[in-house]
């Protein structure tokens, strides 16, 4: 058998050697001890593996915790919704204030342009009346 005679682990994430399969004839091999070291980088891998697993787990868990907090502290009463339809109706007045106020200039001209127009129709007619000077 050789060093790549290896099987997968039930449950494991990685592979390890058949170490019971494993019958070399030489006397001073090294194969042996490529297997110990193996095994060991296996073992490492194995823990490495778990260790990140929980690292990412926490720190999915505290960012969870943290964008709660911050939905919390962002929202009146902690909801986005109703925050969301406060924006909506401040929007909505802000456009009908601006509405109004243009109807609002657009009447004054108008009204101010006819004031005009009429004083001069006058103007002109009393001119008119006083005949020629």
């Amino acid at each position: 058998m050789t060093m790549h005679n290896f099987h997968q682990e039930e449950g494991g994430s990685g592979f390890t050697p058949l170490v019971s399969q494993f019958n070399d004839r030489r006397k001073d091999s090294p194969m042996p001890v490529l297997l110990a070291l193996v095994q060991k980088v296996h073992e490492s891998q194995k823990e490495l593996d778990r260790k990140l697993t929980k690292h990412m787990t926490e720190e999915t868990d505290e960012l969870a915790k943290a964008i709660t907090k911050l939905m919390a502290e962002a929202f009146p009463e902690g909801d986005p919704d109703g925050h969301r339809r406060h924006h909506e109706l401040v929007i909505q007045q802000a456009e009908e204030r601006a509405k109004f106020w243009h109807e609002m200039r657009l009447a004054v001209a108008k009204w101010a342009g006819l004031g005009v127009l009429s004083f001069l129709v006058v103007a002109a007619w009393n001119k008119f009346l006083q005949g020629p000077h």
